[in-house]
């Protein structure tokens, strides 16, 4: 299978870049505070040397604002603000306390646009930058079913809703006709794949339909 482009200039928007890597997930700091990519959206990150024409592809299992200084909570100071908006203006240091991190399970990579659902022989090197996909990059990557056992071995608490959030939005990338078509073949690969799971299978048939 290959992909066409997945460069910026074909409609991708830079996000963040990674801050944690491995070969099986990553972790991503937003540029700015409370902006991520939807909750199991497929995200992609250059893969390689500079220039080279690799890629890895993810999908976004979680999205958490947290403050730096993990020992201090956040203060409540918005009593006499009008809004939200007007804490911040009232404080403009706060900020400067917060990121916005959003982890990637790795789904699969490309080199000289043919997709492979593998895991990389290494992880994305520290602070690369992380993008969005187009409409015809998740419609190219999901073409094949090979990205589900992967996605199904995301873990953490909102695993199964990350991949039903994933199929989703690669099932509202195709033409009205197809759409129900790709959703029907996702199942029936489900089925398959976690034919020893019944109550995960019945979990993830349920919030498909």
């Amino acid at each position: 299978m290959t992909l066409a482009n997945h460069g910026a200039s074909g409609g991708s928007q830079k996000l963040g870049e990674v801050v944690e890597a491995s070969t099986v997930q990553v972790v991503a700091q937003s540029y700015e505070l409370n902006v991520a990519p939807p909750f199991g959206s497929l995200v992609w990150l250059p893969q390689g040397p500079p220039g080279a024409s690799g890629a890895l592809y993810g999908v976004v299992t979680l999205i958490e604002t947290t403050a730096l200084d993990a020992s201090r909570r956040p203060m409540a100071r918005g009593q006499d603000a009008e809004s939200r908006q007007a804490v911040f203006e009232q404080h403009p240091q706060l900020t400067e306390l917060f990121r916005t991190h959003f982890p990637i399970k790795i789904l699969g990579n490309a080199t000289d646009g043919t997709i492979r659902h593998t895991l990389p022989p290494l992880p994305p090197e520290i602070h690369q930058f992380v993008y969005t996909c187009t409409r015809e990059q998740v419609g190219m990557f999901t073409d094949s079913p090979g990205y589900l056992p992967l996605l199904l071995a995301t873990t953490g608490p909102a695993a199964d809703e990350a991949a039903t959030a994933f199929l989703q939005a690669a099932a509202a990338v195709r033409s009205p006709g197809e759409e129900q078509s790709f959703l029907v073949a996702a199942a029936k690969q489900l089925i398959v794949l976690l034919r020893g799971d019944a109550t995960r299978l019945n979990t993830l048939l349920g919030r498909l339909t």
